[in-house]
């Protein structure tokens, strides 16, 4: 398991934290760990960490899967639901996974500071990374 789910009481939000070599399996199962986790809370914010994980290459089909299962499954989310991917860099952003889902209705935004991302996750307007 190359993943954690923590629930960050105090900000209200869910916390997906990925490290190591993450597959899409791994991807996929933390979406479902998450998923149960949030609708247990209530919470309406999600943070991705995707800071200390290595993104494993996949198959285009592989990453198409996993793209329109994000997709679906924040289609099934309440409409202010907020989630915010966290990078090391944004240069490493934007993996195959996201950019297929954000071009599904898969809307999330993309930081490199941990208070930036929960700022913007708590209606705060800070500048966003890129």
């Amino acid at each position: 398991m190359a993943y954690t789910v923590d629930v960050l009481v105090e900000h209200k939000t869910l916390a997906l934290r990925l490290f190591g070599a993450v597959s899409i399996e791994d991807r996929a199962a933390g979406l479902v760990d998450g998923l149960s986790k949030l609708q247990a809370t209530g919470f309406k914010r999600i943070l991705v960490d995707l800071r200390h994980g290595v993104m494993q290459p996949a198959a285009l089909e592989s990453c198409n899967r996993h793209a329109a299962n994000l997709a679906a499954t924040a289609s099934h989310l309440p409409d202010d639901v907020r989630i915010a991917y966290i990078y090391d860099v944004l240069g490493s952003k934007s993996t195959p996974v996201e950019m297929l889902a954000a071009a599904r209705g898969y809307y999330f935004e993309s930081f490199t500071n941990i208070d930036s991302a929960m700022g913007w996750l708590h209606g705060h307007v800070p500048e966003l990374d890129g």
